[in-house]
């Protein structure tokens, strides 16, 4: 992944209309692996949801899509 990009990752509790969870992220040395870890215990029995946003490009310069 090219740099920065996990700026487009959001945790969300519930859905995407659901608060942000604030959470940090670091990439693998080989930037194929991101890791987020939440700012404070998850909610049990509480469904929570991952954003992964628009814009979002490769360690090359092309876009991330879902297709």
């Amino acid at each position: 992944m090219g740099a920065g990009m996990e700026q487009y990752v959001d945790l969300h509790m519930g859905d995407l209309s659901g608060a942000e969870v604030a959470m940090s992220c670091a990439w693998s040395a080989d930037r194929t692996q991101l890791t987020c870890t939440p700012g404070s215990p998850l909610a049990p029995r509480t469904p929570y949801a991952i954003h992964l946003g628009g814009g979002m490009m490769s360690a090359g310069g092309v876009a991330v899509t879902t297709a």
